[in-house]
């Protein structure tokens, strides 16, 4: 991967893919679900007049599965286009948690901004958007894996705040897509975002440039402009990542000598992520 200045984040790629499949344009800037629809019947209505209502119905199921994608890319579009580019080790050691951690209400009262694309590798995904609705207090991922040369598949998880704080609460129903799913996958996905908006939340996350607002009061006027068409991208964790591949290095040039001498002094301990990582 090239220095972060050259370096084209994936979601442009995702925002080029899907341009021409939703009128993003005509959504309002703090979109809902319900906003999504209105859009979708608008256009039909003016597409086919009278049996706007009948193609409706008959494709409902495949419109249904759009409309949490279509909400996620436009708040993200509109809500300063935040990416949080992870350093591929810090990213394998996220996933690697305990499935358990969840957030704290503080935590998600005070995101950096309240729409955001996490990058990161993970089974065949490349990143997730991540929001939360306050005025409803719910929460969508849309997590995206690649299809072909330039398509994505899209998975929209949408369920109440609620049940991410405290103590993960994924017994009831999940609504992927606008579909009722509870497939292990879809739980499996949720614990593995979590991970990473717990980090992206504690107060010494290593965030460059710095744009979370986790140790104030989030400010009446956004830090972020929300209105921007450019990809904002912070990096995330590159100075441990840079630590963690020197130390690994250091440690297979000296496992030999190690082992013929039967332990070496003053060895460094391999640099980990705190507990305090994942605590407000």
């Amino acid at each position: 991967m090239g220095s972060k200045q050259q370096y084209s984040p994936v979601i442009n790629e995702i925002l080029k893919a899907e341009r021409n499949k939703y009128p993003l344009s005509d959504l309002p800037y703090d979109c809902k679900v319900d906003d999504v629809i209105d859009v979708v019947v608008r256009q039909l209505k003016k597409d086919y007049g009278a049996e706007a209502q009948q193609v409706y119905y008959k494709n409902e199921e495949a419109i249904t599965l759009q409309i949490l994608p279509a909400t996620a890319l436009q708040r993200f579009t509109t809500h300063g286009r935040q990416t949080y580019l992870f350093d591929d080790d810090l990213s394998t050691l996220l996933s690697e948690q305990s499935r358990e951690t969840a957030l704290e209400r503080y935590a998600l009262d005070h995101l950096p901004v309240d729409t955001f694309f996490v990058e990161r590798k993970w089974h065949d995904s490349v990143g997730f958007i991540f929001t939360y609705i306050a005025s409803s207090d719910f929460v969508l991922i849309t997590d995206f894996t690649r299809q072909g040369k330039s398509g994505f598949v899209k998975k929209s998880i949408y369920l109440e705040a609620d049940r991410l704080i405290k103590t993960l609460d994924l017994s009831g129903e999940i609504y992927v897509n606008g579909i009722i799913d509870k497939k292990d996958d879809v739980v499996e996905l949720i614990f593995n975002a979590m991970q990473y908006i717990i980090y992206l939340t504690a107060i010494n996350a290593e965030i460059e440039p710095v744009t979370k607002q986790a140790i104030t009061k989030r400010p009446i006027a956004p830090a972020i402009n929300e209105y921007s068409n450019k990809t904002q991208i912070s990096t995330v964790g590159y100075r441990f990542g840079n630590e963690y591949r020197r130390h690994k290095r250091r440690s297979a040039e000296q496992s030999s000598s190690v082992s013929h001498s039967g332990g070496g002094k003053g060895t460094k301990k391999t640099p980990h992520i705190r507990r305090s990582h994942f605590h407000s």
